[in-house]
């Protein structure tokens, strides 16, 4: 007969799964180039400096943020700080949709096209770290900004919901949305981008585990790095033939 010691942590929920802490639907008025989310409330800016028409904008159109004809990588949506405090992880998510068709980027592996001329790119800087980006198609060209979602057209014009993968965890995060198009008739459309807490992030990291038989039974040894959101650890014995 052999018996096998198990080793279960017991989690106890103290942030909220699932909690949005941020949201902006662009309910700003008409034309407008500034805004706050619902939930913080959480200021954001739009920059266009490319535009070389009147005609050209990043601004609140219908009640989604538009940009049209936009020229230069160097257009931006950028947020304040976001609260992310109360998540065990988070995702970022935004609805995109698209006005003409946009050009693909001829790098990147699968498409076509003459050159990286029109994408979107997203980015967040998790308490000052640094802006990193959410990945998608990689092209390698001077214009390129590295990571991209997407490249060239999406289908049907959209929209499409990208979600980023889980992010660790953090206090202070900001967002900034890159993009480029370059035709008069061409429109990059962002709505409803949220940050909601997924608690995705595993509540401890394990860094040290022994176990050894003893004349008393099986004793076990283990060390965290980290614990999160926990409140014991407690054994189980498993019998086994």
């Amino acid at each position: 007969m052999k018996t096998t010691l198990l080793l279960f942590l017991s989690i106890f929920t103290l942030f909220g799964y699932n909690q949005t802490v941020f949201s902006e639907s662009f309910d700003e008025a008409e034309d407008a180039i500034t805004g706050s989310d619902a939930i913080g409330p959480v200021t954001w800016t739009t920059t266009c400096p490319g535009s070389i028409a009147v005609t050209d904008y990043f601004k609140v159109v219908s009640g989604v943020l538009e940009a049209r004809d936009t020229n230069g990588p160097a257009a931006t949506w950028t947020t304040g700080d976001i609260d992310v405090s109360s998540c065990d992880g988070f995702n970022i998510a935004l609805v995109l949709s698209e006005i003409s068709n946009m050009e693909e980027c001829a790098s990147c592996p699968g498409l076509t096209g003459t050159g990286c001329i029109d994408w979107v790119k997203l980015e967040y800087n998790l308490d000052a770290g640094g802006w990193t980006e959410v990945a998608g198609e990689t092209c390698a060209l001077t214009e390129s900004p590295g990571e991209l979602i997407p490249v060239g057209d999406i289908a049907g014009g959209g929209p499409i919901t990208i979600t980023s993968p889980c992010i660790d965890m953090g206090t202070d995060l900001q967002l900034r949305i890159s993009y480029m198009c370059w035709a008069a008739a061409e429109n990059w459309r962002f709505d409803d981008i949220t940050v909601v807490c997924n608690d995705c992030v595993l509540p401890v990291d394990l860094v040290n585990y022994r176990a050894q038989q003893t004349s008393a039974g099986m004793k076990i040894n283990w060390s965290t790095l980290t614990e999160r959101s926990t409140t014991t650890f407690y054994s189980s014995d498993l019998m086994t033939g």
